[in-house]
C-alpha cells in the first residue's frame, strides 16, 4: 500500500514537470490551430502519461 502511494506520488509529480516542459516548447514553436491541439492532446496521451509511469517506476526501482 505505502509503495503504490509513493509510486502514484511520482508519477504526478513527473506528470507535472513534463507537462510545464511540453507547455514551455509547445508555446514556443507551435502555432495555434485546432490539428496543433489534436496533437498536443496525442503527445500528452502517448508520451508523456507513460514516460511519467516509467521515469517514477525507474526511480523506485533505483531505490531499491
Amino acid at each position: 500500500m505505502k509503495k503504490n502511494l509513493v509510486s502514484a506520488v511520482l508519477t504526478i509529480i513527473f506528470f507535472i514537470i513534463y507537462w510545464k516542459l511540453l507547455g514551455f516548447i509547445y508555446n514556443l514553436w507551435v502555432p495555434f490551430n485546432p490539428v496543433t491541439d489534436i496533437l498536443a492532446l496525442f503527445i500528452i496521451l502517448i508520451i508523456v502519461i507513460p514516460l511519467s509511469a516509467i521515469s517514477a517506476y525507474k526511480i523506485l526501482k533505483k531505490l531499491n
